[in-house]
């Protein structure tokens, strides 16, 4: 059995033979649950594993950072994924903003909607990367990719 190296995400074991992951863990600093996940190349690398851990106990400093970067897209950036997925939100689900009127939010306040639902890593080596998730609570996700290094990548919007 290997155990994740995490001061945040402790005593979370697992064999290195398989994809794994961890539900319903509440950080300290976090009111909900966050998910981890490994992917089978990580599980199979020690160095990869210890990357991981060390990138999901700054989960508190990823999150305030995601938000300021979905909060540096403007109208007139040429990648549109953030405003796009709260453009959906607002045309298929307005009540989630609890707003009387959500033509009138700004992009700031849908942010603050947000809740950090999972963090996961894949890959080993130079080719491990992260994913910093965001739900607004239904399957869509506005999702922050990071590289083996844990520098930000981009943004996308899986469901």
């Amino acid at each position: 059995m290997k155990t994740l190296p995490s001061v945040l995400f402790s005593n979370c074991e697992f064999s290195g033979d398989k994809d794994v992951g961890f539900y319903d863990l509440t950080p300290k600093g976090f009111d909900h649950p966050i998910s981890v996940y490994l992917g089978i190349e990580t599980v199979k690398d020690d160095a990869a594993i210890s990357k991981a851990g060390a990138f999901f106990d700054k989960v508190s400093e990823h999150d305030a950072f995601c938000r300021s970067v979905f909060n540096s897209v403007s109208n007139g950036s040429e990648d549109k994924t953030v405003i796009e997925y709260f453009d959906f939100y607002k045309d298929e689900l307005p009540e989630i903003f609890n707003a009387s009127n959500v033509s009138d939010l700004s992009l700031e306040n849908m942010i603050k909607c947000l809740k950090l639902s999972h963090m996961s890593t894949h890959g080993s080596g130079s080719e491990q990367y992260f994913v910093v998730d965001f739900t607004l609570g239904y399957d869509q996700l506005l999702c922050a990719y990071f590289n083996c290094n844990g520098a930000f990548d981009h943004i996308a919007w899986e469901s």
